[in-house]
């Protein structure tokens, strides 16, 4: 399946591959905020990556993204809540979100340490949004004492370079960079390409 490359680069601005299709921005498409109804389960892993949807759910897609790339912002607000819809309230699929730290960007180990911060306070969807949106947690409401102690622990630092190395040890350089079951795939792809890829592994699980 051919998935057209819209990726943000450690050196470069993101990559001028072409604009995104339409499709991306329906104002249509369903957005994370509470509306009458409850958001998705979050879940925060030892290894500190958000898990969205339910532990039991047969499949996972990994993401790797980082807070200053526009397209992982587009995927956040235009495919995360399509992904939500459409596989993770189900229960057919769930989803991990790791920041990936990139130098270029002065503030990228501080937005990633924020992102875990807020999490450990069940923030991660709310947090998540407004790193997208302006690179800014000050808005979100958080118990300040145990969010700056977080922000300044050894433990939080120690806890993003294992996420580097294992960023490292899966090859990603790129963001944003996906897993779907192990299965490897880079930038941003349509929706339609993404939900074919999911289509398919639920059909092997069915035959």
């Amino acid at each position: 399946m051919a998935i057209t490359l819209f990726a943000c680069t450690p050196e470069n601005k993101p990559s001028q591959v072409g604009e995104p299709d339409s499709q991306l921005h329906d104002s249509q498409a369903p957005e994370l905020v509470e509306t009458g109804s409850l958001l998705p389960a979050t879940t925060i892993l030892p290894s500190g990556v958000l898990e969205i949807g339910s532990t039991e759910a047969p499949h996972t897609l990994l993401i790797f993204t980082e807070f200053h790339c526009g397209y992982c912002a587009d995927f956040h607000r235009e495919q995360l809540p399509r992904l939500i819809a459409d596989y993770v309230d189900t229960k057919q699929l769930k989803l991990q979100i790791v920041p990936f730290v990139l130098r270029k960007y002065e503030h990228s180990t501080e937005l990633a340490k924020a992102a875990y911060c807020a999490t450990t306070q069940n923030k991660g969807l709310e947090v998540y949004k407004n790193l997208y949106d302006n690179q800014s947690y000050q808005s979100i409401e958080l118990k300040a004492e145990a969010f700056n102690t977080c922000m300044a622990s050894k433990q939080t630092i120690a806890l993003l370079e294992e996420q580097k190395a294992w960023a490292d040890e899966l090859e990603v350089t790129l963001v944003p960079t996906f897993f779907l079951n192990g299965e490897k795939f880079v930038g941003l792809p349509y929706y339609a390409d993404l939900r074919g890829r999911i289509e398919n592994i639920l059909d092997d699980l069915d035959s």
